[in-house]
């Protein structure tokens, strides 16, 4: 690859036709700032178009998981009263079948703390393992780009 300089460093930084060593070094980091600056605008403008994708995306996303819930309570409602709760439907790729499945309440503080009063008279050792449990999760820190949309107003 091949590097011009011409385009990037200053006329008169190139007056010289014999450029000392140091010039050569802040030569070199010019281009490399150049070079990452130039690279960065890139990359900055891939990473707003796949957000903008991944937020027409979860936009999609959202809306199916809505009709999908619609659709699925009125064919459990029509299975049940056509006594079809226990059967297997055939479909073109597959079975639709009707199962139960458990769903579980989040394990928040208020919860473990309800419970723990259960077993646990002594409120005050409660409120201890509670304080003791926040205290003591494992935090763990990530950066990440945040991106602030100037054009919608809210």
């Amino acid at each position: 690859m091949e590097i011009n300089l011409k385009r990037i460093i200053p006329k008169e930084d190139l007056v010289e036709e014999e450029v000392e060593e140091k010039n050569i070094y802040n030569l070199i980091v010019h281009y490399i700032c150049y070079m990452l600056n130039e690279d960065l605008e890139k990359y900055v403008n891939k990473w707003v178009l796949v957000d903008d994708q991944l937020i027409i995306l979860q936009e999609k996303t959202k809306t199916m998981r809505e009709w999908k819930k619609k659709l699925t309570d009125k064919i459990l409602e029509m299975m049940e009263e056509k006594g079809l709760s226990n059967k297997i439907l055939s479909i073109s790729n597959g079975e639709l079948s009707v199962q139960e499945k458990r769903e579980y309440s989040s394990l928040s503080y208020s919860f473990i703390e309800d419970c723990l009063e259960e077993i646990i008279s002594d409120k005050e050792k409660v409120a201890d393992i509670i304080d003791y449990l926040r205290d003591n999760r494992e935090i763990k820190t990530v950066k990440e780009i945040r991106r602030k949309n100037l054009l919608t107003t809210k």
